[in-house]
């Protein structure tokens, strides 16, 4: 086979295995996918308190935030928590955000829904708050699911646990966002105008 000829070969070999690698190089990591909104609350009901089922019932409001992938790509949101922007440093949120099974289509949108403290509601209302979430993309998650499928084949047949590509989540910060306050009908103003 003539030089040039294995040379075209190798070219045209590299390109097509730059191109997949390219493709995941830019999708692993996606920095801020997700952005965030309170746009409602429900009413104020009594819930049984998870933690101890003879205590008394507390107080509590589910309250509504809009989440958006901001990218073109399925994004995976694993969970977070909502803090006010003075108490980041704080362990513990003041909102509880749960993962969500399903990767959250590209520029898609899904309403949350959680409980809260209605004393964390007064505060949501006024407060500056701030959303730490952490995520991983759908190439990333497409990878771990080969990983895994890879452990169990090893594992059948050496029966030898092997972890071969560690989760890691990305986490990311943004802020809070406010839906517009519903704006009132306007009244009909009184025409001046004479007939």
């Amino acid at each position: 086979m003539p030089r040039r000829a294995k040379l075209l070969i190798t070219t045209a070999l590299l390109v097509l295995l730059a191109i997949p690698a390219a493709y995941v190089a830019l999708t692993w990591h996606v920095a801020d996918p997700f952005r965030f909104r309170y746009v409602g609350r429900g009413e104020v009901e009594m819930m049984e308190n998870p933690f101890d089922a003879d205590a008394a019932k507390v107080p509590a409001v589910w309250i509504f935030i809009e989440m958006q992938n901001t990218t073109n790509l399925p994004i995976y949101f694993v969970g977070g928590g909502v803090w006010t922007e003075r108490d980041r440093h704080s362990p513990r949120p003041c909102i509880f955000l749960s993962a969500q099974g399903d990767p959250i289509p590209r520029q898609g949108t899904i309403r949350l829904e959680t409980l809260v403290d209605p004393e964390v509601l007064q505060r949501l209302e006024h407060d500056a708050f701030e959303v730490s979430y952490d995520s991983i993309s759908g190439t990333q998650a497409r990878a771990r699911e080969l990983a895994f499928w890879v452990e169990i084949q090893l594992y059948k047949h050496f029966h030898k646990g092997i972890e071969m590509l560690p989760l890691h989540k990305d986490r990311s910060v943004t802020p809070l966002l406010k839906a517009p306050a519903t704006p009132k009908t306007p009244s009909t103003p009184n025409s001046t105008s004479s007939p």
